[in-house]
């Protein structure tokens, strides 16, 4: 199975650069490597999931009207069922009025994978919520189990928490760094680059043999990560 994720960076209101020109390379590359699963976070307009649509895939988001309030959208190749939980709502955080924040969990045959965005305080890039949410999102896997997205722990950290708990179905390479071009601190003055914070992870218990590459092709303030994975018998 080859999956692929991105931060997508399609933020509105200005807050990001180039929307068109990446997003048209997005397109040419989901259709040049044709993964089997695709999970991407931050595509926040409508008109994005509709063009997504004109793919050959099965597509699940919380598109309606001119936003897709989750920011999250996953594709199939194979038809799955899909839902939608919500994250708890956090006292002054003013992204709880504006957006609907959660994960989304699809299955296909005996396999669940599960897209989510994880939420950090920003301009201090304080974690403890980002880890809230990870917790409710491993009471829900059960079984062979993948997650994918943006977690927003750094490696380190992530180590840390894991416990055994997930297995790395990818390089851990850094997804956030100085070389890609849309990484400015404009948006946060002390922000941290040279970091690995998205993920491709199987739930512990699980044998897996993966094959994996970071991609940098500036579809985003972020690399995205495409992974080959197998399951051994």
């Amino acid at each position: 199975m080859k999956i692929f994720t991105l931060n997508s960076w399609m933020l509105p209101f200005g807050l990001a650069r180039d929307h068109k020109i990446r997003f048209n390379r997005l397109i040419n590359f989901i259709k040049n490597e044709e993964p089997d699963v695709v999970a991407l976070q931050e595509i926040w307009f409508s008109k994005y999931v509709k063009n997504l649509k004109k793919l050959n895939y099965y597509i699940f988001s919380q598109s309606k009207g001119i936003f897709n309030r989750s920011g999250l959208v996953i594709m199939t190749k194979k038809k799955h069922k899909c839902k939608f939980i919500m994250f708890p709502k956090y006292k002054n955080a003013m992204s709880d009025y504006i957006i609907k924040r959660g994960f989304q969990i699809i299955e296909i045959e005996d396999l669940r994978i599960f897209n989510a965005h994880l939420y950090v305080k920003p301009g201090v890039e304080n974690i403890k919520y980002a880890k809230k949410e990870l917790e409710l999102i491993k009471k829900h896997m059960r079984g062979k189990s993948i997650l994918c997205g943006d977690l927003n722990i750094e490696k380190k950290e992530f180590d840390k928490l894991n416990n055994n708990f997930f297995k790395y179905a990818e390089d851990t390479k850094n997804t956030f760094s100085w070389d890609n071009k849309y990484v400015k601190k404009w948006w946060d003055p002390k922000m941290i680059a040279n970091k690995k914070i998205d993920y491709i992870l199987v739930k512990n218990p699980a044998r897996i043999k993966f094959k994996s590459r970071i991609i940098k092709k500036q579809m985003s303030d972020h690399e995205g990560i495409l992974s080959e994975v197998k399951w051994k018998l």
